[in-house]
Formats: C-alpha cells, sequence, structure tokens
C-alpha cells in the first residue's frame, strides 16, 4: 500500500551509498586519467592519419550506451518514483538524441555536406549545445535528490505516466530545437576555421 514516501529498495542505485573502496576507485582512474593527458600533451600538434570509420563507429556505440542507460534509469524511476532518478534518466535521453543528430550532421559521412540541411558549421554547434545540455540534467538530479534526502516524497501511482512524459518529452524536444536551431543557420559565430582547426569561439565554448 502507498505510504506516501519515497520507496528505497535494496540493490537499486538510489539506495547505494559509495565506501571507501568506491571513493579509493574514483581516486585511481581519476589520477591515472590525470597521467595520461599529461603523457599525451607534447604530441597534441601531432595530426594522425584519417580513420573515416572511426565517428560513425564511435558515436553509434555512444547512442547505445546513452539509449540503455537511460532505459535503466526510466526502470529505475518505475521502482523507486524518484524525480532525481526521472531527470537523469531523461539527461541521458537528451544527450542520445543529440548524439543522432551530430551524426548524420557530420560531414561525409552519409553526404558530402551532412544531411538534416546542416551548415559547414552545425556539427561543431551541435557538438557544442550537447554537451552543454547534459549537465543540466545532472544539477537537476543533484538538486532534487537534496531535496528527496531531505523530504522524502513519491509520485502518486495514477501520475507517473504522466509526470514521466512531462520530463521525457521536453528531452527529446530540447534536443530536436536545438539541432533544427543549428541548422537553420541563426545568427550564430564561426564554430571552426577551414580545415579541422577549431576558432576562437569553439574553443572557449
Amino acid at each position: 500500500m502507498a505510504s506516501g514516501y519515497l520507496e528505497v529498495q535494496p540493490g537499486l542505485l538510489l539506495s547505494l551509498s559509495p565506501g571507501r573502496r568506491t571513493y579509493r576507485m574514483a581516486r585511481a582512474v581519476a589520477l591515472v586519467s590525470l597521467l595520461v593527458f599529461i603523457s599525451m600533451v607534447p604530441f597534441a600538434k601531432v595530426r594522425l592519419a584519417q580513420l573515416p570509420s572511426f565517428i560513425p563507429t564511435y558515436e553509434s556505440a555512444l547512442i547505445l550506451n546513452d539509449l540503455m542507460t537511460s532505459a535503466l534509469l526510466f526502470g529505475q524511476f518505475a521502482i523507486t518514483r524518484s524525480r532525481a532518478m526521472l531527470a537523469l534518466a531523461s539527461g541521458y535521453l537528451f544527450t542520445a538524441t543529440a548524439a543522432i543528430g551530430h551524426l548524420l550532421s557530420f560531414p561525409g559521412l552519409f553526404a558530402p555536406g551532412g544531411l538534416l540541411g546542416a551548415g559547414p558549421q552545425s556539427t561543431a554547434w551541435i557538438y557544442m549545445f550537447w554537451h552543454a545540455g547534459f549537465p543540466l540534467f545532472v544539477m537537476a538530479y543533484a538538486v532534487l535528490k537534496v531535496r528527496e534526502d531531505r523530504e522524502p516524497d513519491r509520485f502518486a501511482a495514477g501520475t507517473l505516466k504522466r509526470q514521466t512524459t512531462v520530463l521525457i518529452i521536453p528531452a527529446v524536444l530540447g534536443a530536436a530545437g536545438m539541432m533544427s536551431t543549428v541548422v537553420c543557420r541563426l545568427s550564430v559565430p564561426a564554430a571552426k576555421r577551414a580545415g579541422s582547426r577549431a576558432s576562437p569561439t569553439f574553443s572557449t565554448a
């Protein structure tokens, strides 16, 4: 029977708390990543050979990963009724949708200038909005998680479908609207110069 409080069950992501081993592993991964980054700095200006299959392979895997992650988080939400979990699931749905647009608009993959009516700057700007949008969902998750910890709450069973739709639709429409804005070539400065060199605008963003 519904108790009016957030149901957190053992074994779910929402109920897991990081222990000392988890913190140690996170620090180790961060340290290794930093060392790898530093070791690559001397080779930053070395131009590698072109590999046309890299982008479609990498982004296809990324899209599938984000979609599966989103589905798993929506499943967690269906059990816990956590608004925080719903926000995070919608964030991964947003990134999957944006990645699809980025892949389709990439010059030379499906068309010389990219699909979706993309211009020479569209792919770079989609990348910027794609990577700027996901942190907003993460921040929403953090805020909602704090609120849920302070004041446990949950959705009524009758509003579960409606509340899920309320966040899914904005996530998908937000990604689609972002891509439409970029593709329509509204007044945005050039994101990159000729070739693969990034402009100051792109680097700053």
